[in-house]
């Protein structure tokens, strides 16, 4: 009994930036660098269903993917930003008005 199409919820505007502050906190683990307040919490929900080799795995597999140019899965916020420089939680604060009006 799946929906049909045009009954699936869209994701709320933002998801694909919280996926993204996972999947690259994961990334800067796998490069050992320190992770920001937001990353920390984003990382410690994907620690709860995968190993710390797996979450070094999508690390790896996320940093290859923004080198091939996927970054248009995620917001500019984020994408644009280099893997040195972490993502905080006052980050978010700025720049979820932005990703608001990025998704209209």
């Amino acid at each position: 009994m799946g929906l049909r199409p045009s009954a699936r919820k869209v994701p709320a505007r933002g998801t694909g930036l919280l996926y993204g502050v996972m999947l690259r906190g994961a990334a800067r683990v796998e490069a050992g660098l320190e992770l920001t307040d937001l990353e920390e919490q984003m990382v410690s929900l994907l620690r709860v269903v995968a190993s710390e080799e797996e979450v070094r795995e999508f690390g790896r597999v996320f940093r290859e993917e923004q080198a091939l140019g996927a970054s248009s899965l995620f917001p500019a916020a984020l994408s644009q930003r280099g893997l040195e420089e972490g993502y905080a939680l006052a980050d978010l604060a700025g720049d979820l008005p932005g990703v608001r009006e990025e998704r209209r």
